[in-house]
């Protein structure tokens, strides 16, 4: 079972989900802002731990364009391993750098250090995963 979950077509296709979810969530916190009641309203738990105020949707937006795109790329990079380690390798270590960012941010800005130690859990999961992927 283990051997089936590590596989390195499945990985991908989790990071690239991963990836994914971000839009997912991008689309939803814009959607909740705008909404008369919002659920990710600034000083409560949720709304600490999915959003950052002011909340900046241009700039996630960014984001989220690049996080889909990224998403395409590796999911299709687990049809030919071997033809795509090299985007799989830049994934892994672009991920392991966005948590040592996130960690770093957070280590300055303490107000969002939570927030950033929690985010950053992922990235080094599934940046580690995914050089595993890259090694197979």
């Amino acid at each position: 079972m283990l051997k089936k979950i590590l596989n390195p077509k499945s990985i991908l296709r989790v990071t690239a989900l991963f990836l994914w979810y971000f839009v997912v969530v991008f689309l939803f916190i814009v959607w909740d802002i705008n909404n008369g009641s919002p659920l990710l309203q600034e000083g409560t738990t949720i709304g600490k731990l999915m959003v950052r105020y002011p909340y900046q949707w241009d700039f996630e937006l960014f984001f989220a364009g690049l996080f889909l795109v990224w998403g395409i790329f590796i999911w299709r990079a687990g049809k030919d391993i071997s033809a795509s380690r090299s985007l799989i390798q830049f994934t892994g270590w672009a991920f392991l750098v966005h948590a040592i960012t996130m960690i770093i941010v957070g280590l300055i800005k303490t107000d969002d250090l939570i927030h950033m130690l929690n985010d950053s859990i992922y990235w080094f999961i599934f940046g580690t995963l995914t050089l595993y992927s890259a090694r197979k």
